[in-house]
C-alpha cells in the first residue's frame, strides 16, 4: 500500500512538473538600424541583434543585402551586406520570390564576416527575412524600381 501511494505521488508530481512547461515562441528584440550605418561603421553594431531593410540578392555562395534595386542590379560588394546561405532561414521559393525584393534581415552585425572572398563591407549572421510590401501609394512610376532588369 506504501509503494502504490509513493508510485501516485511521483507521477502527480511529474504530471504537475510537465503541465508547467511550455514553449515559448523565440522572441527576436532587434535594433533597427540604417542600411547606411551598418555600411558605414560595420564594427558600432558588431555583436548585436539588429534589423535591416533592404534589397535582397542571391549571389555566388549565398545572400546580400543591398540599399536599393539598382545597387543590387549592379552587386558592387562594397556596397552590400553579406547575408550567406540562408537556406535555414526561408524556403527556396520564397528565396526565389524575394530575390531582388525589400527585405527585412533580422540577425546577429558581425563586421568581420565579409563573405566568401572577403570582399563585402560587412555581414548579419541571419535569424529572420521578411518580405516588405509596399504600404503607401506613391506619385511615381515604378517606386521600388520593379523597371529594373536583372538578367
Amino acid at each position: 500500500m506504501k509503494q502504490k501511494t509513493l508510485i501516485l505521488i511521483i507521477i502527480a508530481v511529474f504530471c504537475g512538473c510537465l503541465a508547467g512547461c511550455t514553449v515559448e515562441p523565440v522572441k527576436l528584440e532587434a535594433t533597427p538600424v540604417s542600411f547606411v550605418e551598418v555600411i558605414a561603421h560595420p564594427e558600432r553594431h558588431s555583436g548585436e541583434s539588429i534589423a535591416v531593410k533592404g534589397v535582397l540578392r542571391k549571389e555566388a555562395g549565398g545572400y546580400c543585402l543591398y540599399y536599393s534595386r539598382l545597387s543590387a542590379k549592379y552587386s558592387n560588394p562594397l556596397d552590400g551586406i553579406w547575408l550567406g546561405d540562408l537556406s535555414d532561414i526561408a524556403t527556396p521559393e520564397e528565396l526565389e520570390a524575394w530575390d531582388t525584393w525589400y527585405v527585412e534581415v533580422i540577425g546577429i552585425a558581425d563586421h568581420q564576416e565579409q563573405g566568401p572572398d572577403g570582399v563585402y563591407s560587412s555581414g548579419i549572421r541571419v535569424n529572420k527575412v521578411d518580405k516588405l510590401e509596399q504600404i503607401n501609394k506613391v506619385n511615381y512610376e515604378n517606386p521600388l524600381g520593379e523597371d529594373i532588369v536583372f538578367e
